[in-house]
Protein backbone atom coordinates (compact mmCIF):
# COMPACT_ATOMS: atom_id res chain seq x y z
CA UNK A 1 0.00 0.00 0.00
CA UNK A 2 1.30 3.53 -0.96
CA UNK A 3 0.69 6.35 1.99
CA UNK A 4 0.60 9.65 1.96
CA UNK A 5 -0.51 12.81 3.88
CA UNK A 6 -1.70 16.06 2.28
CA UNK A 7 -2.35 19.18 4.23
CA UNK A 8 -3.54 16.71 7.70
CA UNK A 9 -6.07 14.27 5.15
CA UNK A 10 -4.57 10.65 5.08
CA UNK A 11 -5.13 9.31 2.04
CA UNK A 12 -4.08 5.08 1.33
CA UNK A 13 -3.99 4.06 -2.41
CA UNK A 14 -4.87 7.51 -3.43
CA UNK A 15 -8.32 7.16 -1.50
CA UNK A 16 -9.03 9.88 1.66
CA UNK A 17 -9.35 7.62 4.56
CA UNK A 18 -12.20 7.99 6.84
CA UNK A 19 -11.14 9.46 10.17
CA UNK A 20 -13.99 10.67 12.47
CA UNK A 21 -12.58 9.80 15.73
CA UNK A 22 -9.65 12.63 15.06
CA UNK A 23 -10.97 15.61 16.79
CA UNK A 24 -7.77 17.41 16.04
CA UNK A 25 -6.01 17.34 12.74
CA UNK A 26 -2.88 19.33 11.46
CA UNK A 27 -1.42 20.70 8.57
CA UNK A 28 1.07 18.14 8.09
CA UNK A 29 2.53 17.05 4.65
CA UNK A 30 3.78 13.56 4.25
CA UNK A 31 5.06 12.30 0.90
CA UNK A 32 3.99 9.25 -0.22
CA UNK A 33 5.54 6.19 0.50
CA UNK A 34 5.27 2.37 0.13
CA UNK A 35 4.36 0.32 2.91
CA UNK A 36 7.05 -2.35 3.32
CA UNK A 37 5.67 -5.61 3.29
CA UNK A 38 4.72 -7.23 6.88
CA UNK A 39 4.58 -3.91 8.32
CA UNK A 40 1.95 -0.79 9.85
CA UNK A 41 1.64 2.86 9.49
CA UNK A 42 0.37 4.02 12.98
CA UNK A 43 -0.98 7.40 13.54
CA UNK A 44 -1.98 8.78 16.89
CA UNK A 45 -5.35 10.54 16.84
CA UNK A 46 -4.36 14.09 18.58
CA UNK A 47 -1.90 14.16 15.15
CA UNK A 48 -0.69 17.58 16.62
CA UNK A 49 0.71 16.30 19.64
CA UNK A 50 1.21 12.55 18.31
CA UNK A 51 4.85 11.69 17.85
CA UNK A 52 3.48 8.44 15.51
CA UNK A 53 4.63 6.97 12.54
CA UNK A 54 5.40 10.13 10.65
CA UNK A 55 7.92 10.40 12.97
CA UNK A 56 9.55 6.90 13.60
CA UNK A 57 8.74 5.11 10.33
CA UNK A 58 6.54 1.79 10.02
CA UNK A 59 6.17 -0.72 12.62
CA UNK A 60 6.96 -4.82 11.47
CA UNK A 61 4.16 -6.96 12.31
CA UNK A 62 6.09 -8.71 14.28
CA UNK A 63 6.33 -6.55 16.93
CA UNK A 64 2.39 -6.43 17.79
CA UNK A 65 1.96 -9.20 20.76
CA UNK A 66 -1.51 -9.17 20.45
CA UNK A 67 -5.05 -6.53 20.67
CA UNK A 68 -5.08 -4.19 22.76
CA UNK A 69 -6.89 -4.43 25.93
CA UNK A 70 -6.39 -1.63 28.21
CA UNK A 71 -6.88 2.36 27.17
CA UNK A 72 -5.17 5.03 29.13
CA UNK A 73 -6.63 7.86 27.76
CA UNK A 74 -8.63 9.71 28.16
CA UNK A 75 -9.47 9.15 32.28
CA UNK A 76 -13.09 9.04 31.65
CA UNK A 77 -12.43 6.00 29.37
CA UNK A 78 -9.81 4.56 31.39
CA UNK A 79 -10.00 0.90 31.79
CA UNK A 80 -10.51 -2.55 29.74
CA UNK A 81 -11.52 -2.53 25.83
CA UNK A 82 -13.94 -4.43 25.25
Amino acid sequence: DKVEIRNGTVYVNDKEVFEPYVKNKDTFDMLPETVPEKSYFCLGDNRPNSQDGRFWGFVPRNFFRGPAVFRYWPLNRLGLIE
